[in-house]
Formats: C-alpha cells, structure tokens, sequence
C-alpha cells in the first residue's frame, strides 16, 4: 500500500492501566498497547504529512507501510479519499425480530406500570391470530437473516396463551427461518402445562419481580389489591430450580438497593437477573440515593468479574451487556433494537418502534396490513458526537429520552452521569483481563 494519502485520524482516549497506556478507539471500541510505532504516530503529527515519515522515530519505510494498513483495517486511521458518509438507513430491510403484544389486559395493576394497566392508551383487549399471523409475515418478508426473535409481551400474555400456541405453530410451517421465542410475565398465571410448553419449544422466560416479598407486595398486586409475591414463588419454583427463569427487577422509591435486589434474586435460583429503575416512582430526595447505589452495584460487578466469579457477574445482565460492547469491538448502531431492526404490534395491527411506545401515535410506524415500514432515523445529540462514550452508551433508551426531553434523541443528564462511571469503570476492567497473563474474560 502506497503511504502517501491524506487521512483522518480517529478519536481516542488513552487509559492508564497497571502502569501502561492503552489505546481506546472512540468510534469502534478498538483497544490496544499504546506503545510502538502507534504511540510515535499519533504523538509525532505523522498522519499530517503526506509522507508519513517515521524514520526520525526510528522505524523504516516498510514498517511504516505495514503500521498504515494494519491502523486502517483497525480504523485507527481512515483515508479521506475513500471515506464516505453513512447511508441512510431502511428498518424495512433489516428486521430481525417482533414483540407481539398479545394481551392489552393484565390481572395485576403495578403502581408503576407505564402501559395504563397493560391497556396501551386505553385500548383493551387481546390479539386475534389474523393480526399475528400479518406480523410474522411481514418480519419474514423484511429480514435478511435466517435466525428470527419472537416476543409475547403485554398486558399479561397468557391471558392469551391460545394465541402463543397457534403463533409458535405457524412459526413452526415457514420454512428457511430459525425462530426464538421469548416472554415476559408477571407469573401469577403459569401451570403445569406453560411450563411443559415452554421446555419443548425452548422458550426464553422472563418474570417481573421487585426483590424481596415486603418490596415486590408494595408495588407489583392484582386488581383487587391483593399481593402476588407467594403466589409467584410457588408457580415459579419449579423452573427457578432447573434454571429456566430470568428475571426483571423494577426499583423504586424505598426500593433502590442494587445489590440487595440483585442477590435476593440471585438466591431464589433466576439465571439472569436485569435491574431498572421507574423513573416516575423517585421523589427529589431518592435521585442522589439511587445514583450512589447504582455506583456500588457496579462496583460489586467489577469486584465479582476481578475474582473471577463470571457465573454470578453474567447474570447482572444490564451490566454485562455492556461489558461485552468493549469486548466485541466493533462500530454499534444506536443503542437497542428500537428504530433499527426490532418492531412491536399492538392488538390493532399498529407498528411501534418497540414495546414501550404502543399507544402513542405520534410513533406509530405503520401497521401489518400495509406491509411497509416508516423509517425514523435517530440522529446523535450534539454532546453525543463529541463525547468518548459515542459508541458505547449510544444515546441511550429512545423512550426515555422522550419521556424525560420530548426527543428520542437527546438523553437526560443523569443517565449520562451514569454511563460515564459504569464505562470508567469497564473499559479499565476490560484491559486488565484482557492483557492479563490469564486473559480470564469470562
């Protein structure tokens, strides 16, 4: 490769790690030594010379030559020649996944549910098959990939479990497609028969439950007002024990003890364990509370993968998420499935961008029976572009943002706040496994 070129040099940000420096690529999460002939590089202004001449620093010609196409396979730098802008992006061709929102009924009314009791806007009522069937066809016709992501979400679904039945069965008939089915559930409505149902088509089950019974009582009861918490222990203890359950944990004002959460739930057997905070549940007073024991939670989870307890670290499933961003390097597109690859349907037919923007419809994105998907395009907020974390934190939950700032696209203070101690904390954690003589990453 010739070495005469004009190039731009990547963002960076070098880290001190064990008394070396390391090398972190902004825009792709690439990380490496900072030493050699890419320290000289960078420090010398080479890439502003057309030359790009290093003999003064000590290396050849040749080893330039091979420094410059190995920095812009890893993007450290790029030729500006060749760069180009990214095209514009058609959800209508990268769908891989759907959440069916089979129920817009649920018997629980969580003193935090965001969906209006699972009604959605006050739209009650439950999928028909006609509807689910337009669904998984058109994820089917939009999707490039073999391997396709179901979701049974609502509301409660097993208050139409029918329809799950006869949806995996359809599934089942399409022929060149691999599909994996996930549920959420508040769990109060499993049998014998869900549980024998979901082992032989491997679903992925997930329950929703607040920690401990006092903190879950307080929060998460049915309409009657009646608590859930025993009751949900007993359904469930038979898949808690054989290790097919994960499950959500919502915090909440009087609720915000990470870790406790974590390992109460940790010890009632769930296999993956994601913690969130409702927002609309934190009094003025909680916001400092909740943020100093976010910090400790993600303490406790760089202490547990430093002593190489990756079992029980791999099941804070929102952290390790993020861990293994920094682990498989590579340039990320904005944050979730929202937006880019995923839709949800409502009872109606109606798309959203995920499941928690049903019912709004300044976000609905068309519906199943006029097959053609509304791209949306989500932009960076201007302290994104310029922020180290671009391509880690990704702007954060488009729901969120919009509930906080009105725009999907720009996240709220606090949740940058947080990102900036979680990466400050992982990207240094990654390098001293990674280098480490054992390179242990879990």
């Amino acid at each position: 490769m010739e070495n005469k070129m004009t190039t731009i040099v990547s963002p960076y940000k070098i880290f001190n790690v064990e008394d070396k420096e390391y090398y972190y690529n902004i825009k792709n999460s690439g990380i490496f030594e900072y030493d050699g002939i890419l320290k000289a590089y960078l420090e010398s202004n080479a890439y502003k010379n057309e030359e790009c001449d290093l003999e003064s620093c000590g290396y050849t010609q040749e080893e330039t030559r091979e420094f410059i196409a190995n920095a812009l396979n890893a993007e450290i730098i790029i030729d500006e020649k060749k760069h180009e802008k990214c095209r514009a992006f058609d959800i209508n061709k990268n769908v891989n996944s759907v959440t069916l929102m089979v129920s817009q009924m649920c018997n629980l009314r969580c003193e935090y549910c965001y969906g209006e009791g699972g009604e959605f806007n006050h739209k009650p009522g439950i999928m028909k098959f006609e509807v689910a069937k337009k669904a998984i066809d058109l994820l089917v016709e939009k999707s490039p990939s073999n391997k396709l992501l179901v979701a049974f979400m609502g509301g409660e679904p097993l208050m139409n479990f029918d329809l799950i039945k006869k949806v995996v069965e359809y599934c089942s008939s399409i022929e060149n497609k691999e599909f994996v089915f996930t549920m959420t559930t508040n769990g109060t409505l499993i049998t014998e028969e869900f549980e024998n149902y979901i082992k032989d088509k491997k679903f992925n089950v997930q329950i929703s439950i607040d920690g401990a019974k006092e903190q879950h009582d307080k929060r998460r009861y049915f309409i009657n007002k009646k608590p859930t918490y025993d009751m949900i222990m007993r359904k469930t203890a038979n898949m808690r024990k054989e290790g097919k359950l994960t499950a959500r944990a919502t915090l909440s004002s009087g609720n915000l003890d990470y870790i406790n959460v974590f390992d109460t739930l940790d010890d009632l057997g769930f296999t993956g364990i994601p913690l969130a905070v409702a927002k609309n549940m934190l009094k003025d007073e909680d916001k400092n509370l909740e943020f100093d024991q976010y910090k400790k939670y993600v303490d406790y989870f760089v202490s547990l993968m430093q002593n190489k307890d990756f079992a029980k670290a791999k099941k804070m499933v929102d952290l390790y998420m993020n861990f293994t961003k920094i682990k498989n390097a590579g340039r990320n597109t904005k944050g979730c499935g929202a937006f880019r690859n995923s839709i949800a349907v409502n009872i109606d037919g109606n798309i959203y961008p995920c499941h928690r923007f049903v019912g709004s419809e300044k976000f609905c994105m068309g519906d199943v029976d006029k097959k053609e998907i509304l791209n949306k395009e989500r932009t960076s907020d201007e302290r994104c572009k310029n922020c180290w974390l671009s391509n880690l934190c990704l702007g954060g939950c488009a729901y969120e943002n919009d509930e906080e700032n009105k725009d999907i696209d720009i996240p709220d203070n606090t949740f940058c706040e947080k990102m900036k101690y979680l990466y400050s904390k992982l990207v240094p954690l990654y390098i001293s496994l990674a280098y480490s003589k054992e390179k242990e990453l879990g």
